[in-house]
């Protein structure tokens, strides 16, 4: 069977704070957004 879906990339920035520190940082994080 083909599947033919809708994929978008997304680009960001972000960070992962706990107790008021920053424990986790990423730049230019990519994903895969797909519609199914």
């Amino acid at each position: 069977a083909i599947q033919t879906r809708r994929l978008t990339m997304g680009v960001a920035d972000g960070i992962v704070e706990a107790d008021g520190e920053v424990i986790y940082q990423v730049k230019d994080m990519k994903v895969a957004l797909s519609e199914s």
